[in-house]
């Protein structure tokens, strides 16, 4: 029995290391919300310049924001909110400027409607509150970006495209060298990108079509990418507009990387079909495992595509599972693969695979999808309906999101969450554009979120005093005591539903995690075992390395990383595995060693909250055996 023990502990912690609520009206609420995401009220068509339309910019938290299309003029506006989303102790307002640029990287004279014109605008941004940059022009359609930094404080951002009676909202990116867009091949759709030079340098850039199976299609590197100066934009379709020569097969993937020796761009995808606009995503080393989709449309008209894309050079097994809103397992049936809540996949080096619903049902039915992986992958859906389609990006867990508000006349915001993988009770925050006259309530749907939940509402429904009318404020969503939740936030212009942000909340600083830790693991077949866990962090240099260590059973593992931005990012044992904490505590581990075939697929979540850190993993095998689950606590010392 000990040498059994030890075992489960060894293949356990190798994981680890290396890598009822019921409510019917909910339910049909939500299938409510999901009808009007798809009136088929076409959008403009894209005005008569090379590229897509501008759409939304960067979301995630950090001190730099870039915006790599802004639009204005021709009947063009684009609305600049930023947030402050740094709720550490002592709290600051963020301090900051916003410059605009043109495709050349100059200067760019803007006209906005709350700070006047301008290529320059000095912001301050209270505790918790929004600022909101109404860009405009009385002139023909010109288009450029924008750049917000401040220091020391987490901000995010999200620029609102308006045309006509359109809105369209992408979110973006932190600045990369190498990244993939999963592109929707559907006949009829195009594929927009929007490209921007972050750096006071230039940068050269190549563009490579790569086809399902992973293999190099095609490849251009556009003279106006080479180089593209400092603070340059450069807005194309993925196509001949970018140099490719042969039509772009189905399902594939546009690799787009930096290939001078210095430099860095930020890129943001949209997809253009049947004259409406939707949202995509682009994969970079900033994903980890599991991911969620929180709203998942099938039957009575609706479909839903999935595309799963692999960056690594070694096949993913993976697993992808369907949900109800209730939390209890979804059958869904999947073009050439049959019908299930279950899914089984192994997804090519480089290669993308996409996971189309049938879309037999008579009536729609809704619910949420997790997909666990052997190593982090790249995801994003489109929900089709008639001539409509939707964005649905692929989430991570957060414990603490803000969301920008517009319920303004004609404009509602809606918020759908998933379910964090625990049952937990979470509150909405409402507060005004200076972060004052806090309205706190806890839907009876969200107290609590079951395990794999799935909760939808408008704001203007959420039972907030006075929630009509608001331009600039913002709704918090976060767990009344611990909890995580994958969010969805939406826009609503008269029946026409876009994407908008929710942003991560910075909770804690680097020097928080650093520590010794204690504790216990558990599996589902009663087996356990003592942690130890050791973090020291180096504030001056922002870099913290550390071991794990099932105690008296399994040696000492080590890892090592640095905090940026967006968090821990940490290298386990050399290169077997990645680990993870977020600004907002929010953890993960994952483990290279499926590559041995030992393990199918995997997955390890959990949050850190200042006293300890606590969690789940589960472990799949290559064959039927059902899945090892267990818990796993850690208190600091």
């Amino acid at each position: 029995m000990r040498r059994i023990r030890m075992i489960v502990a060894v293949v356990t912690m190798t994981t680890l290391l290396a890598g009822c609520y019921d409510n019917e009206k909910l339910f049909q609420l939500i299938v409510d919300i999901l009808l009007l995401w798809f009136v088929s009220r076409p959008a403009p068509s894209p005005p008569a310049t090379s590229g897509p339309p501008p759409y939304l910019a960067s979301s995630i938290s950090q001190s730099e924001l870039y915006f790599p299309q802004i639009a204005s003029g021709g009947g063009y506006v684009t609305g600049v909110t930023l947030m402050h989303t740094d709720a550490r102790t002592p709290a600051t307002p963020a301090v900051g400027k916003i410059n605009f640029y043109n495709p050349d990287g100059t200067a760019r004279t803007v006209t906005t409607s709350e700070m006047g014109g301008g290529s320059e605008f000095n912001i301050t941004i209270p505790v918790g509150g929004v600022r909101l940059l109404t860009v405009t022009s009385p002139g023909d359609v010109t288009v450029g970006s924008a750049k917000f930094v401040t220091s020391g404080v987490s901000v995010a951002g999200v620029a609102t495209f308006n045309f006509g009676s359109a809105v369209v909202g992408v979110l973006g990116t932190s600045p990369i060298r190498l990244g993939y867009i999963p592109l929707n091949t559907r006949s009829g759709f195009s594929n927009g990108v929007a490209i921007q030079n972050p750096d006071v340098t230039p940068v050269n850039l190549r563009f490579t079509v790569l086809n399902s199976d992973g293999t190099v299609e095609q490849t251009s590197a556009p003279a106006e990418t080479n180089p593209l100066p400092a603070n340059g934009q450069y807005s194309r379709f993925a196509g001949s507009e970018m140099g490719f020569t042969k039509p772009i097969n189905s399902d594939s993937t546009l690799q787009i990387e930096a290939t001078s020796t210095a430099g860095s761009f930020v890129a943001l995808p949209l997809v253009v079909g049947n004259n409406l606009f939707s949202s995509s995503a682009i994969v970079s080393s900033d994903i980890e495992t599991p991911v969620v989709f929180p709203q998942v449309a099938d039957g009575g008209g609706y479909v839903t595509v999935m595309r799963l894309f692999n960056p690594r050079s070694s096949s993913i097994p993976a697993k992808v599972r369907f949900f109800n809103p209730s939390g209890s397992p979804r059958s869904v049936g999947l073009v050439n693969r049959g019908t299930a809540s279950e899914f089984s996949l192994l997804i090519g080096p480089k290669s993308t695979l996409a996971l189309e619903t049938t879309g037999a049902p008579s009536s729609v039915g809704i619910g949420m999808a997790r997909v666990d992986s052997a190593a982090p992958i790249g995801a994003v859906a489109t929900v089709f309906s008639g001539q409509g389609h939707l964005g649905v990006l692929a989430s991570s867990r957060i414990r603490s999101a803000r969301i920008p508000v517009n319920t303004t006349p004609g404009y509602n915001t809606g918020v759908a969450l998933a379910a964090g993988f625990d049952a937990a009770n979470f509150k909405m925050t409402l507060q005004n554009r200076d972060g004052a006259g806090a309205q706190t309530v806890q839907p009876q749907a969200l107290t609590p979120l079951s395990t794999h939940g799935q909760f939808a509402r408008y704001l203007t429904e959420m039972g907030f005093s006075g929630g009509a009318g608001l331009a600039d404020s913002s709704l918090l969503v976060e767990p009344v005591t611990r909890g995580t939740f994958a969010p969805l936030a939406l826009l609503d212009r008269g029946g026409v539903f876009s994407t908008t942000a929710a942003a991560r909340q910075t909770l804690f600083s680097p020097a928080d995690f650093g520590g010794n830790y204690i504790g216990s693991w558990n599996n589902s077949d009663n087996y356990d075992g003592e942690l130890a866990l050791s973090l020291t962090v180096n504030t001056t240099t922002n870099t913290a390395a550390g071991s794990l260590n099932v105690v008296d059973e399994f040696p000492l593992l080590s890892f090592s990383g640095s905090f940026g931005p967006d968090g821990f990012t940490a290298t386990l044992n050399g290169g077997q595995g990645t680990f993870v904490i977020k600004p907002d505590g929010t953890l993960s581990l994952n483990s290279n060693l499926s590559d041995s075939g030992l393990f199918a697929s995997f997955t390890l979540v959990g949050e850190f909250y200042r006293t300890g850190a606590s969690g789940t993993f589960e472990i799949s095998w290559p064959t039927a055996d059902p899945p090892l689950k267990g818990t796993w606590i850690l208190t600091k010392r």
